[in-house]
């Protein structure tokens, strides 16, 4: 009762907490470096973890029905107490952090893409310099060959940048780029089930714009407007992992999948893993029916999860998104992973 007594509370202070004037993301970014709110984003999510588990116990104090339990009713209550507050402070800590790293991102990308222009400049200027020296003789063929040094150092840079910039870009402009081909190798499976799904509670997802401009253009890249697959659910499913993260894209099917099902589900994978940044998870998701099924009835798992129904349904195949692969430390590989067949 406290907890939902406490919740209207919660939502206003994390509202609060996403208005706060920017001094505090100026203070976060002259003072703390990039491992440092790495850390602190890590350790405000382990106390969330602990508050959780001391919010279960307090509930399960406060229900209890033998005496034992009832005489310290009062201290239940506290850790209830605690739970809720030590929650909405580890979310608040974790909102915070993240949008600082996000935006020591997005002024990387800025960088990268400023140090493109330069390079393109650096290229011109020796191309011209090039063409000039060709006439001259001597000494001038010397500084030419120089140029042509610079040149070459110069177009690796520009390629190296390039690339650079592909892999920490928002996801749904190069699911933009290659729409057309994409939805050209899919049409073929026209009417194909599939159900989407968006890692997080719809708040939480609401406020990552960029994994929501992916789900956007992938559910665009299905729906009737594309390849006229049969989308479930309206294209929009939500499923929180937390306390795991979540990163990447996996499209999950069945072990036991219909022929023409699992073709689909590898061709679809394919053209993601073309098209996107590399990530540290395999795009395609073979689940085991017989491992989920035994896991859900051990109460393990939920029946309702992206990749338990996949593996229940052969004609199914499910899409989770998650966070772009770059703004997540490389070490979290927390995706939750079906059971595959060896």
């Amino acid at each position: 009762m406290q907890k939902r007594k406490l919740r209207p509370f919660r939502n206003l202070a994390a509202r609060t907490l996403m208005r706060r004037p920017s001094h505090t993301k100026i203070w976060a970014h002259f003072f703390l470096s990039l491992s440092q709110q790495l850390l602190g984003r890590s350790t405000f999510r382990k106390l969330h973890c602990y508050c959780s588990l001391l919010l279960v116990v307090g509930i399960i104090g406060e229900y209890a029905k033998s005496e034992p339990w009832k005489k310290h009713l009062r201290i239940f209550e506290l850790l209830v107490t605690i739970g809720v507050a030590g929650e909405l402070f580890a979310d608040g800590g974790v909102f915070l952090f993240s949008r600082h790293l996000q935006t020591i991102a997005d002024q990387e990308i800025a960088d990268l893409t400023q140090k493109l222009g330069d390079a393109k400049t650096l290229a011109e200027g020796a191309a011209t310099a090039s063409s000039v020296a060709q006439e001259k003789v001597g000494e001038v063929a010397i500084k030419a060959d120089a140029l042509t040094l610079r040149m070459t150092n110069a177009s690796t840079q520009l390629g190296q940048l390039e690339s650079d910039i592909i892999a920490q870009g928002p996801r749904w402009r190069l699911l933009e780029r290659a729409a057309p081909e994409l939805v050209k190798q899919l049409a073929s499976f026209a009417g194909q089930k599939v159900d989407l799904f968006v890692c997080g509670t719809r708040e939480s997802a609401s406020a990552d714009r960029e994994m929501m401009s992916t789900w956007g253009r992938i559910a665009d890249l299905l729906e009737n407007r594309g390849a006229n697959w049969s989308v479930l659910h309206g294209g929009l499913s939500f499923w929180d992992t937390r306390p795991l993260a979540c990163e990447g894209i996996v499209v999950y099917v069945s072990a036991h999948a219909s022929k023409g099902t699992m073709e689909a589900a590898k061709v679809l994978s394919d053209g993601l893993a073309r098209t996107l940044p590399p990530s540290t998870d395999k795009i395609l998701g073979i689940a085991n029916p017989d491992w989920e099924s035994s896991v859900v009835k051990l109460g393990l798992e939920s029946g309702n999860a992206p990749w338990v129904l996949a593996a229940k349904d052969p004609d199914l195949i499910t899409v989770f998104i998650g966070t772009h692969p770059q703004t997540e430390p490389s070490k979290s590989k927390t995706h939750k992973k079906a059971k595959t067949e060896p």
